[in-house]
């Protein structure tokens, strides 16, 4: 089979092959790396005609020397060209004897040739090998020189000086040892390769796993809450006892939080959190944390010392984030701490030039932390110890995702402890960014009132348990509530009906959430229900998707009946006459 080489100019490819002072081929890949072109210095050193090589395949052309039966010249260099083709670069092979045919005798004779070569690929434009240049540098006189020297007793010098004690065996065998060397250091090299992209690629299957599961997750836990939010505010409830309402609702929440604290882990992992930033009081952050894990210190009965030190914590943050790091760190010190513990929150503030800081310190009299795990403890599910931990439950998240919100900040979450049974601190050291306009909070808006018996309710969701769970949920409110299963339909109904409000799902199968806003907002315009957006996955970037498609509000599932309620009654009474 005869290949082409190269279509280039013919001026080019005579400048950047033909003339090149190297002995060279050309050859294809087609699996008997045929000869495609020779130069004029390759054809010298192997006393060759054109006509001997071009397209025959290049073992064909020169094989092993039969006289000589330890031979491995062909072996040795189709496996370079092997490798030259699997790795797609350039492959530099050891010094070794390669006799080449003697083509001016009759009798089969070789001509005793040691070569130093070197593979060349030219590559695809889509990376893949087009050719590979065969370079070789005729040493065949150096071995001579080296073979004359060796016949002088050991330790003799030469004319320069020169102790000479290698023969040619020596010389082949150092330089095959050096090949050998280079090759197990290339063989380990794509081990290493092959090892980081097989955990580069198990670590992305878990970062997706991780979301999906989180995703998934929603969908029970939307039903089982919004089930429960139904009983609660029905005669049902009337016989169960308060405190197995309370059980039921916290066990919700601490699901809730959990899967919110997967779904945080999977975007950190993946580099797709974004901050919020605003104009904040870092002191506000921490009393509204500090407010929202009350009822953990409540059940274990510990004591919450807050001290706020005088000062200016103005800052430029993410409030949401920052108020997880506050909980979080408030939360991992209740979990191990022992019933009636003392746990101290600290903040104070400084300044160094222009440069202002604000240290945060959790300090909590519990159980103290090793100092090996000092570190590892901000790992992603990293726990201290799994028998404690399985007793107080946990995911090992939220230290991990405290950290990474600190260090988008700016800052730095470093833990201590003086050992087991001596507590630990945990210190956020953080920049408290110059607010030149800080804006203030908006007047509060008329609060419309609006009878929930006039309100018509359309809700898209194609979970069956979920749509029942939810619409009975509207329904108990005094909304008049119409259901579709899937987007199109959804579509339809918004179109047939026009409802006061439309929830919608965001995955939904055929069209999703996204595309069923922008059509109702094509198709009705003005007169568009208020479109709020129920997501499985939580965070900015789907919100803002929403919003940018067309909906009004976003809520994550489980959805809390009275914010929706709040939600419905403001954005109906903006939309219609005033009634009370």
């Amino acid at each position: 089979m005869k290949t082409d080489p190269p279509d280039l100019p013919a001026d080019v490819y005579r400048i950047v092959f033909a003339l090149l002072p190297s002995p060279c081929l050309l050859l294809a890949v087609d699996g008997r790396y045929s000869i495609l072109d020779a130069n004029d210095a390759y054809l010298r050193e192997t006393v060759s005609d054109r006509a001997d090589l071009i397209g025959r395949a290049v073992f064909d052309a020169f094989p092993d020397n039969p006289a000589d039966q330890k031979s491995e010249a062909t072996k040795t260099l189709g496996e370079s060209l092997e490798r030259v083709i699997r790795l797609r670069r350039t492959d530099a092979m050891a010094l070794q004897r390669y006799d080449v045919p003697d083509r001016s005798s009759q009798t089969g004779a070789f001509l005793v040739r040691y070569w130093s070569p070197i593979n060349i690929p030219l590559l695809n434009p889509d990376g893949s090998v087009a050719f590979i240049i065969h370079r070789v540098e005729n040493v065949t006189d150096l071995v001579a020189d080296v073979q004359r020297r060796g016949t002088a007793p050991s330790g003799q010098k030469d004319d320069r000086g020169t102790t000479h004690v290698e023969s040619e065996s020596e010389l082949i065998r150092r330089s095959r040892q050096l090949s050998n060397s280079n090759q197990e250091l290339r063989r380990l090299s794509e081990e290493a390769f092959a090892l980081a992209a097989r955990l580069k690629d198990e670590s992305l299957r878990k970062d997706e796993f991780l979301a999906m599961l989180g995703h998934e997750l929603r969908n029970p836990l939307a039903g089982l809450a919004s089930a429960f939010q139904l009983i609660d505010m029905s005669d049902a409830a009337q016989g169960v006892p308060a405190e197995i309402g309370s059980l039921i609702n916290r066990q919700i929440g601490t699901l809730t939080r959990l899967v919110d604290d997967l779904l945080d882990a999977s975007r950190v992992s993946r580099g797709a959190i974004q901050l919020h930033r605003e104009a904040i009081d870092l002191r506000m952050v921490i009393e509204t944390a500090a407010y929202s894990v009350r009822r953990q210190f409540e059940t274990k009965g510990h004591a919450l010392i807050i001290d706020l030190a005088p000062g200016d914590y103005a800052m430029c943050g993410d409030a949401t984030r920052l108020q997880q790091v506050v909980a979080n760190l408030l939360s991992n010190a209740v979990k191990f701490t022992d019933c009636g513990g003392n746990i101290r929150m600290r903040l104070s503030a400084s300044t160094a030039g222009e440069e202002r800081r604000a240290v945060l310190t959790v300090e909590d009299n519990g159980r103290g932390i090793p100092q090996r795990y000092l570190e590892s403890i901000f790992e992603l599910f990293t726990q201290v110890n799994s028998k404690f931990d399985r007793a107080e439950g946990g995911l090992g998240i939220g230290l991990n995702l405290a950290r990474r919100f600190v260090e988008l900040h700016g800052g730095t979450l470093v833990a201590r402890s003086e050992g087991v049974g001596k507590g630990s601190q945990f210190i956020v050291d953080i920049p408290l960014s110059f607010v030149e306009d800080e804006r203030s909070l908006p007047l509060t808006e008329p609060f419309y009132v609006f009878a929930d018996d006039d309100v018509s309710v359309l809700l898209v969701e194609d979970n069956d348990d979920v749509r029942a769970a939810t619409a009975a949920m509207l329904e108990s409110l005094g909304y008049t509530v119409e259901t579709a299963s899937d987007g199109n339909s959804g579509v339809d109904s918004m179109v047939a009906q026009t409802p006061m409000v439309a929830i919608v799902d965001i995955g939904l199968p055929g069209i999703d959430g996204f595309e069923v806003a922008r059509r109702a907002r094509d198709i009705l315009g003005d007169k568009q229900p208020y479109l709020i957006a129920l997501s499985g996955y939580s965070g900015p970037e789907v919100s803002e998707r929403a919003i940018e498609s067309g909906f009004d509000r976003v809520f994550v599932k489980p959805i809390d009946i009275r914010l929706l309620r709040v939600s419905i009654t403001e954005a109906v009474g903006k939309r219609h006459p005033l009634k009370t």
